[in-house]
């Protein structure tokens, strides 16, 4: 099963909040196998396009095996990506 919202919802950026105030109260209480990842970094603008496409197709792969397979627990997922 998955949490899914549309993009053109007026609910999607409070759905985008609420899991990463998760991810913030996981960072406080850190489980052995949680996965954190910041980097910030310069690249250019043809880099960002191809990494950005084979974001969302690591998504999509995700997203297609996960709701084939018997779930065990609740995981959260939050990918930023974008110009600061």
């Amino acid at each position: 099963q998955r949490i899914h919202m549309d993009k053109r919802s007026p609910l999607i950026g409070q759905l985008h909040t609420n899991f990463r105030n998760q991810a913030i109260q996981s960072l406080q209480n850190e489980q052995q196998n949680d996965l954190h990842f910041s980097l910030g970094f310069t690249m250019s603008h043809k880099l960002y396009k191809e990494y950005r496409a084979r974001l969302l197709d690591v998504v999509t792969e995700f997203e297609q095996r996960f709701l084939e397979d018997d779930p065990e627990e609740f995981f959260c997922l939050n990918i930023d990506f974008f110009v600061g």
